[in-house]
């Protein structure tokens, strides 16, 4: 597999998190002590990714030094017995390759995405959005499509089962459905005031670099954005949907983002004996 890249985006506005994100990236948001966005890394580094384009705007200058090397931070930790911290913040360095593009307008997913284009150097990228975590033990979201896109070689979608009362707030498709949990697409809608299905595309994506082509021939859409789902549309080519096996949670918005932050804080023993101690209070 010549997969090798994966695109983040990370610049929206994030409304949805007024005001906390009007001045810091939603994708900054810590779970726990861990931002967001590094999660999303680890999936994709976990995947077998050796690079990352992290799409960024407004308040850019955030992620790129949350990512640049400190070294007034490290040499303060080395010195006071906190080399455990150093480790922390430098636990990419070695790990992967990440570079920065901007999306200098606020157009929409489909346009971050297309400010990525000089970045990719094969015919396939992965996408993954920082609104969805996704927990598998066994295999990460983004690494259970690079498995099948070998067998397909076409744009390949990530799926989730939503209940239909809220399937009108996600792009949604229909299809035939194989065995393995693969869908050949027949119809794919952004946001259907009628869902015809429950399987509505969440943020994980592999595409072939003519996708870039469908992207500068897609005109803008709803609030003037540049929607990946019609991009897709445009090109005569099949696409298909795979079902993602794990808990998702759906950080984009507060209850999610609690819910995952929860599930994190969990998962680490000296935290979950605290909430439990304040619970049984």
């Amino acid at each position: 597999m010549n997969l090798r890249t994966a695109i983040i985006p990370a610049a929206g506005f994030s409304s949805r998190f007024l005001p906390a994100t009007k001045a810091i990236p939603k994708a900054m948001l810590p779970i726990v002590d861990k931002p967001i966005i590094e999660f999303i890394i680890d999936e994709a580094i976990d995947s077998g990714i050796e690079k990352i384009v992290i799409v960024i705007g407004r308040h850019g200058d955030v992620i790129v030094n949350h990512f640049s090397f400190d070294q007034q931070l490290e040499t303060k930790l080395n010195n006071s017995n906190r080399e455990i911290f150093a480790d922390k913040i430098n636990r990419f360095s070695n790990r992967v390759e990440i570079v920065f593009v901007e999306q200098k307008e606020p157009l929409g997913l489909g346009h971050a995405i297309l400010m990525a284009e000089s970045e990719i150097k094969e015919n396939c990228f992965a996408v993954l959005l920082v609104d969805e975590l996704i927990y598998n033990e066994k295999k990460p979201a983004i690494g259970q499509l690079m498995c099948i896109y070998d067998e397909i070689k076409a744009p390949l979608l990530g799926v989730y089962d939503v209940p239909l009362e809220t399937a009108s707030n996600y792009g949604i498709v229909s299809g035939t459905e194989s065995g393995n949990g693969l869908i050949a697409v027949s119809e794919l809608i952004e946001k259907p005031q009628k869902p015809s299905s429950t399987q509505a595309v969440i943020g994980r994506y592999i595409f072939t670099t003519d996708v870039f082509d469908g992207l500068k021939q897609t005109t803008s859409g709803v609030d003037g954005e540049i929607h990946l789902i019609d991009a897709l549309n445009v090109l005569k080519t099949s696409v298909f949907a795979k079902h993602i096996e794990g808990e998702r949670y759906d950080v984009g918005q507060p209850l999610g983002y609690m819910q995952a932050s929860l599930k994190h804080a969990l998962m680490r023993d000296h935290i979950a004996n605290a909430i439990k101690h304040v619970l049984d209070q």
